[in-house]
């Protein structure tokens, strides 16, 4: 008999060999469709940057020109009330320019526009950082930190004092799109100058991450970039446009990405279905071997009992009375064994859907009856009287028949009766109960055996399938009664089950269509 440890650990190791074949060869498939994606976009940007080399470099160009030429115009006054003048008018000339505030050689802000967190912010920083200015030398400073986050120009003044202003960004933006008006081709690209980006990861992530970023149905999408140097370092400029190949590009990013989901999805449930399986298939052989032992074992006890009676009655040593009574219990084991076999091929023959029903109306009454009296009879046949056995049957005193095969219902009910007789203690207390539940009747097997635990309540009408136990072991049986019982019941339009509680007997009670008079 193989031990249940070695088959468990027999179908992890299938199992985990399984995972093994198919995970490694999908990671590697994976990590190439990944490397193919992101080749084929770096190539096809690449293809797309070269092109537009020339009008990016260009535009760089000209936006340094505007921002320095910004500055160049930047002369603060020296008389302090002509300052607000001086900020006004050049502002009106040139809406690039943000709220203005200056610092004098000794570091005190003599002049300011605004009262904001960000410009109060800023003096402070830019206070430190434009110390350094030679006369009439200017610089942009990118601060970007805090409420002082933004572009900032300067110029020391020929009396030392430090104009400063913030960079309207808004402004320099629609400054921007008018020099990029004169870059834009007939083929409807258009330039755009806009913050950098955030890196996208690595791998399916990245490749997501990206997709969503830039949606395929983007009827702009972005051809080229040119990342700007300091101070606008956080910017860049792109080349936007309905080009085809960017397009396809990223098409295939989301037809790759949306494949490779399917194929993920597709392991993961083949992958629980043949697990599923592998562990079904230990688990059934697991039970064909102990049944085979079982049936074995329970075969052997009247056949040995057999031959040794033929043995003692050939050698004609026994008296008349002893002849008798070796002739009883050769009868008797001969019926055991007969049990035994006929449930064996009764298992087949449903298996096979071989099986064949004869279904008629029957009184209820009339079923319960019949497996009674073969109850009784087989408790007298197998010596085993009914004394230390309280019966008792609960019946209504109508009940409606019922479609069921005869002999089939009747086998079932008397299997339900065995088993409580069986799986009971020295003093067994058996009730048979039967009763109408609308369109069906209901019949009942109860007992005060030792119940069946959660555990096995689950598996008890599986084939071949016992209860671990002392009291089972001590049993003869095929595991195969409760299992024929159900399909027959299943067969019938029925349904069986059990309520039981360990300590406390059992109740089996199926269910058969009624039959209206």
């Amino acid at each position: 008999m193989v031990h249940p440890a070695n088959e468990l650990a027999s179908f992890r190791k299938t199992f985990v060999l399984f995972l093994t074949l198919v995970v490694i060869p999908s990671a590697a498939l994976s990590a190439f469709g990944v490397l193919a994606i992101k080749n084929e976009k770096a190539a096809v940007e690449m293809s797309l940057e070269k092109s537009f080399t020339g009008r990016l470099a260009k535009l760089e160009q000209q936006l340094a020109y505007l921002l320095n030429g910004a500055l160049e115009h930047l002369e603060p006054p020296r008389d302090l009330a002509a300052r607000p003048a001086w900020a006004s008018e050049l502002r009106r000339v040139e809406p690039l320019y943000g709220p203005f505030f200056i610092v004098e050689e000794t570091g005190e802000v003599s002049f300011r526009e605004s009262q904001e967190a960000g410009m109060l912010a800023a003096e402070a920083l830019l206070a430190v950082r434009t110390r350094e200015l030679a006369e009439s030398g200017a610089a942009h400073v990118y601060l970007d930190a805090g409420p002082a986050r933004g572009l900032y120009g300067a110029r020391r003044g020929a009396d030392g004092a430090v104009a400063v202003y913030r960079v309207d960004e808004q402004w320099l933006r629609r400054r921007f799109a008018e020099l990029a008006r004169e870059e834009a081709d007939a083929e409807g690209t258009s330039f755009v100058l806009r913050p950098v980006e955030p890196q996208s990861e690595g791998g399916i992530i990245g490749l997501v991450a990206d997709v969503v970023r830039t949606p395929v149905e983007s009827a702009e999408p972005t051809l080229a970039l040119r990342k700007l140097p300091p101070p606008l370092a956080d910017w860049e400029i792109a080349a936007i446009g309905p080009k085809d190949a960017l397009s396809l590009s990223r098409r295939n990013r989301i037809i790759y990405i949306a494949l490779l989901a399917a194929f993920y999805i597709t392991i993961g449930v083949g992958s629980a279905l043949v697990g599923r399986a592998i562990f079904k298939e230990a688990k059934l052989s697991r039970l064909k071997t102990d049944f085979v032992s079982s049936i074995s074992h329970d075969l052997r006890t009247p056949l040995t009992s057999i031959r040794m009676f033929v043995e003692t009655l050939a050698m004609g040593r026994v008296s008349e009375a002893e002849s008798k009574e070796c002739l009883a219990l050769l009868a008797r084991e001969s019926e055991r064994l007969t049990i035994m076999i006929e449930r064996i091929l009764d298992w087949a023959r449903i298996e096979s859907g071989r099986k064949v029903y004869r279904r008629l109306p029957v009184p209820a009454q009339a079923l319960v009856d019949e497996a009674l009296t073969a109850y009784r009879t087989h408790q007298l046949a197998a010596g085993r009287p009914g004394s230390s056995t309280e019966l008792r049957v609960e019946l209504p005193e109508e009940l409606p028949k019922v479609l069921a095969d005869p002999q089939m219902i009747e086998g079932v009910l008397l299997n339900l009766l065995e088993n409580a007789f069986k799986y009971s203690g020295p003093e067994k207390h058996v009730v048979v109960r039967a009763c109408n539940e609308g369109k069906m009747v209901r019949f009942e097997v109860i007992d005060d055996g030792p119940g069946v635990s959660p555990a096995d309540r689950k598996r008890i009408f599986d084939h071949f399938y016992r209860a671990d136990d002392l009291l089972s072991r001590q049993t003869e049986g095929t595991g195969l009664g409760l299992a024929i019982a159900k399909r027959i019941v299943e067969a019938h339009q029925g349904r069986i089950s059990v309520t039981s509680e360990p300590g406390k007997g059992s109740a089996f009670c199926f269910t058969l269509p009624a039959v209206a008079d």
